[in-house]
């Protein structure tokens, strides 16, 4: 356990310093890092983390992002649903865009477009 939260301090180093608090109290970031947190605290074969960044600050989505491409390194591999481009063709092997549920493509890393290029596949031209 004393470890596991190492690890976790070395992830998010914000936790280190807001470690007594009550969550009640921490912001939308420090909240989602703990629960990214207490996924890790289960030692997954697989991490879901849906929208991780919604609702963050510019610097709180970079920290997280940083957080997640540590947790994807040594091979945990990852279910990462987001709105958010950049996180993601950052983050991903293979992008999958959905439509109403229903899987409209597969992109794979060395493929990844831009994101203007993705939102043009998505929504046209005239986005």
């Amino acid at each position: 356990m004393a470890q596991m939260r190492e690890t976790i301090h070395d992830l998010f180093p914000r936790l280190s310093e807001r470690w007594q608090a009550k969550i009640r109290y921490l912001s939308g970031g420090e909240r989602q890092m703990v629960s990214i947190a207490v996924g890790l605290l289960a030692m997954p074969r697989l991490l879901m983390l849906d929208e991780p960044t919604l609702g963050l600050s510019p610097k709180l989505r970079k920290e997280l992002s940083e957080a997640v491409r540590k947790i994807r390194a040594p091979g945990v591999p990852l279910i990462v649903v987001d709105q958010n481009v950049e996180f993601l063709t950052s983050l991903v092997d293979r992008l999958i865009l959905f439509d109403h549920g229903t899987i409209t493509r597969e992109i794979e890393a060395e493929n990844m477009p831009t994101h203007a290029e993705l939102m043009e596949m998505m929504f046209g031209e005239a986005h």
